[in-house]
């Protein structure tokens, strides 16, 4: 249907002046109009402001730390995971005699997959110590993804285990990543690493301990619990040097070390190629109170 625009004539007719409007009338529009278009910038500028930052590998609101506040469709089970203030304190890289031995394992017998694991690790080193630090983690811990899936973000376990950070379906949903038949967050390095930085630091809060809190990562808190219940002794060393079942499974007696000395090799890698470690292992820049 078309809209007929009445002439000067005939609003004449129906007695309906014209409206002109004067060069002042037109500068003060433009003003009005100059004043809203800068109102509705720095509108949406403050809302862009507010909300989270989204990487450019996922469309999904990132979680917990200040890097993002909530995910969508998180369950509304999943406890609140407030960030608490302060600084953790670093870990204890202690070299004993099983971090000894790791560290000539993994520089003598596996060194052409340890290069390709670091290769690797350069893609993502940056976003996790940015997260890490954001949560008050010590950077140390950023080399646990070295035993756990050499930074392979595809990596998947026998026992159903995925991601950087291999975590069990459970786990990760309880730290708000969706996993279901068609979105498995745990691949997603970025969501994966803010889960993993709160999963440590509520580890850590737990046991008090470092060591301990690596090895109820492998293990689960409540068998860390028993194994010190069963020992009388919260030491993580006294735990996994009992000879009697009354201490940690073997697979997470290896954990810890394990990780001790891939955080050992992490530390001196900007400073020594692969070579030289392997050659002179002294050179490695050990930890608070070496322990040989």
């Amino acid at each position: 249907m078309k809209l007929k625009t009445a002439s000067a004539d005939s609003m004449k007719r129906a007695n309906c002046p014209q409206v002109i409007f004067s060069n002042q009338h037109r500068q003060r529009r433009a003003f009005v109009g100059f004043f809203l278009v800068v109102c509705h910038f720095s509108l949406v500028g403050c809302a862009l402001r507010s909300l989270p930052f989204v990487s450019p590998n996922s469309s999904e609101m990132l979680a917990g730390s200040r890097i993002g506040t909530a995910i969508p469709g998180q369950s509304s089970s999943v406890p609140s995971q407030e960030r608490i203030p302060g600084q953790l304190p670093p870990v204890d890289l202690a070299v004993t005699p099983e971090v000894t031995h790791e560290i000539n394992r993994y520089l003598l017998r596996h060194n052409v997959g340890l290069q390709q694991t670091f290769d690797r690790r350069d893609e993502y080193l940056t976003m996790m110590e940015a997260i890490f630090r954001d949560e008050g983690l010590p950077t140390e811990l950023i080399a646990l993804p070295i035993i756990e899936s050499g930074f392979d973000p595809g990596a998947r376990s026998p026992a159903g285990a995925r991601g950087l950070w291999q975590f069990m379906p459970s786990t990760a949903r309880h730290y708000g990543l969706i996993v279901n038949k068609k979105v498995d967050q745990r691949s997603d390095p970025i969501l994966s690493t803010i889960a993993a930085a709160k999963f440590l630091r509520d580890l850590y809060k737990e046991h008090g301990d470092w060591h301990l809190a690596l090895a109820a990562y492998n293990a689960g808190s409540g068998g860390i619990r028993r194994a010190m219940l069963r020992t009388k002794s919260s030491d993580y060393w006294e735990l996994s040097r009992s000879t009697s079942k009354k201490g940690i499974a073997i697979q997470t007696r290896q954990f810890v070390p394990k990780f001790l000395a891939a955080a050992v090799i992490a530390r001196s890698w900007n400073r020594y190629e692969l070579v030289e470690l392997a050659a002179d292992p002294s050179l490695l820049l050990v930890g608070m109170n070496p322990k040989v």
